[in-house]
């Protein structure tokens, strides 16, 4: 064994072992970060061609090492290339994921924004027509139309209120919605 491979293995023992001491522990584990820091995060840099991503996966790489430590045999670096690897893998098909919702996203709400500019317009054309295709219905039927819509009552608040019965209120606003629509 090499003498820098007795290093990693004499850290990662300090760091595991934590016997002298936390701050020891802490030290022994900032070494090992300095140490494969650069590759673990250009592996990751390689696989995820972003550097922000690559900084959160390389994280993701310590921590993992932090868990396993007392687990991990042999060359380190080849330990942690290995987790960065498929830490980064994880996150590129997350991301990948991700993207391809946000995508799917937009295109639904482009979609939807049309159907309600095609709403939008149309009850523009409609509106300023309304107000006087009300008017010009008979008086019961105007009455409710203007009460139950208009005023947002249930049809037994319009009924009560115009002292008709249910049925007739019923029949007043089939007859005004019908002349309405043509």
């Amino acid at each position: 064994m090499n003498d820098e491979a007795r290093s990693d293995v004499n850290l990662l023992t300090t760091y595991v072992s934590g016997v002298k001491g936390a701050t020891e522990a802490h030290s022994a584990f900032a070494e090992i970060a300095t140490r494969y820091g650069g590759m673990v995060y250009h592996s990751c840099l390689r696989i995820l061609g972003d550097q922000t991503l690559a900084e959160d996966a390389a994280q993701a790489t310590f921590m993992v090492l932090a868990q396993k430590a007392k687990w991990v045999r042999g060359d380190l670096g080849a330990y942690l290339h290995g987790v960065a690897v498929n830490v980064a893998r994880r996150a590129r098909d997350t991301e990948q994921l991700r993207n391809k919702h946000e995508r799917e996203a937009a295109i639904l709400n482009a979609t939807l924004k049309s159907e309600e500019n095609a709403v939008a317009v149309r009850w523009l054309d409609i509106r300023p027509n309304l107000d006087r295709a009300i008017n010009r219905l008979p008086q019961m039927q105007r009455m409710a139309i203007i009460t139950h819509f208009l005023e947002d009552k249930t049809q037994e608040e319009s009924a009560k209120l115009l002292s008709i019965s249910r049925s007739a209120l019923d029949t007043h606003l089939r007859r005004a919605i019908e002349k309405l629509r043509a």
